[in-house]
Parts: C-alpha cells; sequence; structure tokens
C-alpha cells in the first residue's frame, strides 16, 4: 500500500522537492473548464463525523463510513477491499452547485475512509461511478461547448490519474484525440496526469 508524502520537480538529470509553474507575459486571456463524467449511483447520504486534518471520514448517517460500500456491493465488498478497488467507487461530494470527486485511498480497520481530499462534517455526498462511455461524452460536450464560445492558441489539460485507470491505455488516448479533433488541428495541447488537483468551480470556490 502506497501513501504519497512528497511532490517533487524534475528538470533533466535534476530532481528536487518543490512545484512546477509556467510564466507567461503579454496580453491574452484565461479560459477554464472542470470536466467529469462521473455518475452517482445508490442513495445520498450525509458524512456526520470527521476527521478533518487527516481527511478521514469516520461516520456517514451515524453509522461506521464503511457501511455505504458494505450496502451497496453487498457479497461483493470483501473483494473489493482485497483488492484496493475504491478508487473505482469515489465519492461525490456536493457543495452549492457543484459536486466535487473525492478518492477514497483506504479503508481503515476501524470502519473509517481515507480520502484524498477535504471533507466536512455535514456534507451531502453520493458514491460515484464511471464508464469509458460516460468518461468519453462528458469530454465531447465539454469540448464541443468551448469550441463554439472562442478559439484556443494553447490547451493544457490536467488529467487524472483514475480517469487514466478507468481508460487504460486505448480509451485515454482516444479521449486526447476527441479534444484535438474538436478543438481544430491549430489548437496546441500539452498536459499531464496527476494525482490530485484543484481547479476553480462555477462559484469560485474550489473544485477537486
Amino acid at each position: 500500500r502506497v501513501l504519497f508524502r512528497s511532490n517533487f520537480s524534475i528538470l533533466g538529470s535534476t530532481i528536487d522537492e518543490g512545484a512546477g509553474s509556467i510564466l507567461a507575459s503579454g496580453s491574452f486571456t484565461i479560459y477554464h473548464k472542470t470536466i467529469s463524467g462521473f455518475i452517482p449511483i445508490g442513495k445520498q447520504f450525509t458524512i456526520t463525523k470527521v476527521n478533518a486534518d487527516k481527511n478521514i471520514i469516520l461516520e456517514i448517517d451515524h453509522k461506521p463510513a464503511v457501511s455505504i460500500y458494505k450496502t451497496y456491493l453487498e457479497d461483493k465488498f470483501e473483494l473489493f477491499k482485497k483488492t484496493s478497488l475504491t478508487y473505482l467507487y469515489p465519492l461525490g461530494i456536493y457543495e452549492n452547485e457543484n459536486c466535487k470527486i473525492v478518492n477514497v485511498i483506504d479503508i481503515l480497520g476501524d470502519g473509517s475512509l481515507f480520502c484524498k481530499g477535504e471533507i466536512n462534517t455535514g456534507a451531502r455526498a453520493n458514491i460515484m461511478m464511471a464508464t469509458t462511455q460516460s468518461l468519453l461524452e462528458a469530454v465531447r460536450k465539454a469540448a464541443s461547448r468551448i469550441r463554439i464560445n472562442r478559439n484556443y492558441d494553447l490547451v493544457i489539460i490536467v488529467n487524472s490519474i483514475l480517469r487514466r485507470k478507468i481508460l487504460r491505455r486505448k480509451a485515454a488516448d482516444q479521449e486526447i484525440a476527441e479534444i484535438k479533433m474538436v478543438l481544430g488541428e491549430k489548437t496546441k495541447i500539452i498536459g499531464l496526469y496527476c494525482d490530485y488537483c484543484v481547479a476553480p468551480g462555477q462559484d469560485g470556490k474550489d473544485c477537486f
């Protein structure tokens, strides 16, 4: 079981702790778009107890947090836990009109859920899932809406490792190809896969 503890910047043969950044000058406009493709499944629930400092959900609907997976997966739960497939069923946390996807990293011995992302007591949530079709369809729709509004010289894609795991290589390549096709050959595209990212939501708050 691997937990991420440090970030590193790699430049040529030099590796050091830090963060990468992009510097730009001149007159330009930056436009951002957060794309999901995850679908809520099962009944909505309330997160009733958390350890906010450690991003751990202790209770959901006043029961051990793991009970949501036991209820939904039933006899498949033990295999689900043993094979560490929690990344296939992240949580969708509702904040105002936004739904942020929070990955469950591990199921702890006391039945709590260790998450990658900030969790607040009282938040409403769902178990989420995604298919290759739902992820690609979300990309197609978002790219089409973006293309209608304006032309772009450069697009930077910050993609999720979770999406990459679900799509596998062939469909992940198709996802990038879909974006290129909609935006046109003149648009330059660069990007990366990451374990965790923060982006502005529709109301100006962070969307994960």
